[in-house]
């Protein structure tokens, strides 16, 4: 911005004290905010017991907290990022199973089937309970009766699904659609699965 602008100044509609307009912002064309206001909204809302999104009229969006300086101590932007994950995606959520710790697992710490707390501990993403070696274990004797019996795992939940009749697409539990033949995947109606196999019985 050009330097004369810190010279101009208007009113913060939120203190309303009159700030340089460099060191202000309209956030979606609403109510102006000084930056002053925007970092005050923004630990407000990171502080807050039962989670709010640091916002006026709209949801102020993460460029602009950071523009405005906003959330700059040990970790703060990380965990209001996270924060603002579990309460506005609307993907399927994962708690750490841990009843002393109970913490959101965000989406960058998850695999297929297990999240990892940042405390460390591994929860399952389908029953929301600690993996265990011997749920592992478990997992892997399956996994070996599958091949003998010829079934297939969703590449997606990693469910063991057993078709006895109709065509090799098939649709798990979890949504998945997938070839029974080969267990690829089938992702869109635009990009089809060219396996030879899909429409035999």
């Amino acid at each position: 911005m050009d330097a004369h602008m810190n010279f101009i100044t208007r009113r913060c509609d939120i203190c309303l004290e009159q700030v340089p307009v460099a060191e202000s912002e309209r956030p979606g064309y609403e109510h102006v905010h000084c930056y002053h206001c925007i970092q005050a909204n923004a630990a407000r809302a990171l502080g807050s017991t039962a989670f709010e999104l640091a916002k006026c009229c709209k949801v102020f969006p993460l460029a602009l907290l950071e523009q405005a300086g906003a959330l700059t101590g040990n970790g703060e932007m990380v965990e209001y990022t996270r924060k603002l994950e579990e309460h506005t995606d609307p993907r399927n959520k994962v708690y750490c199973h841990d009843q002393d710790c109970s913490k959101f697992i965000p989406n960058d710490s998850r695999t297929r089937r297990v999240g990892t707390c940042s405390c460390g501990k591994k929860t399952c993403k389908s029953c929301d309970q600690e993996k265990l070696r011997e749920v592992e274990e478990n997992g892997r004797s399956l996994r070996q009766l599958a091949d003998r019996k010829g079934w297939r795992c969703c590449p997606n939940c990693l469910t063991v699904i057993e078709k006895t009749v109709g065509c090799n697409k098939v649709e798990c539990t979890c949504g998945q659609h997938f070839c029974y033949r080969c267990g690829e995947p089938f992702y869109s109606q635009f990009n089809p699965h060219h396996c030879p196999a899909v429409n035999q019985g």
